[in-house]
């Protein structure tokens, strides 16, 4: 195993983690939240005054309390997006047929419709494949 070439695909593995972790909360989308409040409190006193002379005279008091709030509030929410390209890198060996020469691939995939990604893998044993992907 070429410890060079090791280096290099740990080194661009970490940096393509990065770059796709990054994207994945890069769509912002604002909230706007509009709350209104009313508390009613009339409070209505009637007062009876009967004087010695025997006459009555009401006195009758209203008062209103009353609340209205009224509250505009805008947040801004990152949402979750999946990323539109996705590059892996690989090595295997095959130990059954007894071939334990190493095999690298690089595969590149593009979501091109929803969940479903179509893309391209190119291995060193010169094989080359279609990659079809569906992202839960």
């Amino acid at each position: 195993m070429n410890p060079k070439l090791l280096i290099v695909a740990l080194i661009l593995g970490l940096g393509g983690g990065l770059y796709i972790g990054k994207t994945f909360y890069s769509t912002t989308k604002t909230v706007e939240v509009e709350k209104q409040v009313t508390r009613t409190d009339v409070v209505t006193v009637v007062k009876q005054i009967e004087r010695p002379d025997g006459s009555k005279e009401t006195l009758t008091t209203t008062t209103d309390k009353s609340v209205a709030k009224r509250s505009d509030t805008s947040q801004t929410v990152l949402a979750p997006s999946r990323p539109l390209y996705a590059l892996t890198a690989s090595y295997s060996v095959n130990p059954v047929e007894g071939n334990l020469m190493p095999i690298y691939s690089v595969q590149l995939t593009k979501q091109f419709l929803g969940p479903f990604s179509l893309g391209l893998r190119v291995q060193s044993d010169k094989q080359v494949g279609l990659v079809v992907g569906w992202a839960f």
